[in-house]
């Protein structure tokens, strides 16, 4: 492997996971992700030199460890058996459900599960990930965007010099599981976007009093675990014509280039600029890390 190259993209992708960006879609893998690159430091560097999720003190298992980089959400209250009257506190406060829930039973989440990314969801689906990180949780200090990366840089010089200096495989370990999981996320931030992406053209249409314009879709991708369709906006503006939608060819150049304009802001352009980012690092760990 090439490190240099890797540490380069390397903090881009953790930068995207940091919480801000973070989506449903990718998120329960990303949060594994997290998990794995735990692992990957410990088992270079030793529990005193790991730096990932440092308020999370060993031994952090995997509950801790969501305790620590996860957003509580508050949920239902919480009622009595007849269902109808709320469950109070000694100061007669309603009591709520908060998500994720860590009453349930966290043995499942075991080495092997890990290994099973689709398997691994599942369960966090049953205990109600809420799919939010909680800023700074990651790196200690690590208040901006600066910090993430340059304490990512250097979680993963450290982790492979130990490594190297033991006469280990740098790229061995969890590694190929991280990778995995880099396609992954990303493929959920494409399946992501694609939905968010007809919903805001849907609703850009019916602001301009185009609502009666059918949305044309291209064929199904597949991009594992995700199938997802895109806008097709050429396939919509001509259907417009073909049903002599009234006034349509004055809008031919804003539906076709509406895309373009949208993913070049706000955002949208940060979850482009993710998706750039951890495909590359898949790209260079397929070359490398063989």
């Amino acid at each position: 492997m090439h490190l240099p190259s890797l540490l380069l993209l390397w903090p881009l992708a953790l930068l995207c996971l940091s919480g801000v960006l973070a989506n449903q879609d990718s998120s329960k893998y990303e949060l594994i992700l997290y998990w794995r690159l735990r692992q990957f430091m410990i088992n270079s560097v030793g529990v005193k030199g790991n730096t990932v999720a440092p308020d999370c003190p060993s031994p952090c298992d995997f509950k801790a460890f969501m305790q620590t980089l996860t957003v509580k959400r508050k949920g239902p209250t919480l009622k009595n058996p007849d269902g109808v009257t709320n469950q109070k506190d000694a100061k007669g406060r309603a009591l709520h459900q908060y998500y994720p829930d860590y009453d349930k039973d966290f043995t499942v989440f075991t080495d092997k599960l890990f290994s099973d990314p689709e398997a691994a969801v599942k369960a966090l689906d049953n205990v109600q990930f809420t799919g939010q990180f909680k800023k700074e949780s990651q790196f200690k200090g690590a208040k901006t965007f600066g910090d993430i990366i340059l304490s990512v840089s250097d979680a993963i010089k450290k982790s492979q010099a130990a490594l190297v200096a033991a006469g280990r495989d740098p790229n061995g370990g969890w590694l190929k599981e991280i990778r995995n999981l880099v396609g992954i996320a990303a493929n959920g931030r494409r399946y992501n976007r694609a939905t968010a992406m007809t919903e805001e053209f849907e609703k850009w249409l019916k602001a301009n009093g185009l609502e009666g314009l059918e949305v044309k879709k291209t064929d199904p991708i597949q991009r594992a675990p995700f199938v997802y369709q895109k806008i097709d906006l050429q396939a919509t503006y001509d259907e417009g014509v073909r049903r002599g939608v009234k006034g349509i060819e004055d809008w031919e150049i804003k539906i076709k280039v509406w895309a373009v304009i949208r993913n070049a802001q706000g955002a949208a352009l940060g979850h482009v600029r993710c998706i750039r980012g951890l495909d590359k690092i898949a790209r260079i760990l397929d070359a490398k890390c063989k």
